[in-house]
């Protein structure tokens, strides 16, 4: 498989570099803010149509819990831009952008530690 950053995608100030998993609707990679150098998780929608952008709202929406769950990321960002490949503009996509789980994706996590707290 080649990685994101062998094909040289960005978008905005992020550098994509690995992908780490797929869902319903999007694509979430391990990136790089180009403005200091931290490492982020990106997650890009597939499409532009009506149930991706209720999914987009949603999970800003979701975002707003943080200060309430322990389990919820921080959203660092979100928005509507080209996906760059190479340089080269290839599709405009939406994309949310949160703090990198340390413990790979959720469902991972809940599994190796037999469940989480409800607090």
């Amino acid at each position: 498989m080649v990685e994101a950053h062998q094909q040289g995608k960005s978008i905005d100030k992020y550098r994509l570099m690995n992908h780490l998993g797929d869902g319903t609707f999007g694509v979430v990679y391990l990136a790089i803010d180009t403005t200091d150098n931290s490492q982020v998780a990106i997650k890009v929608f597939k499409g532009l149509d009506e149930q991706v952008a209720s999914t987009f709202q949603a999970e800003i929406e979701a975002a707003q819990f943080k200060d309430e769950h322990p389990y919820v990321l921080s959203l660092l960002g979100a928005g509507k831009s080209q996906l760059m490949v190479g340089g080269e503009a290839q599709e405009d996509v939406l994309y949310v952008t949160s703090e990198l789980a340390p413990n790979g994706d959720l469902f991972d996590f809940v599994e190796a530690t037999k469940g989480l707290d409800d607090r």
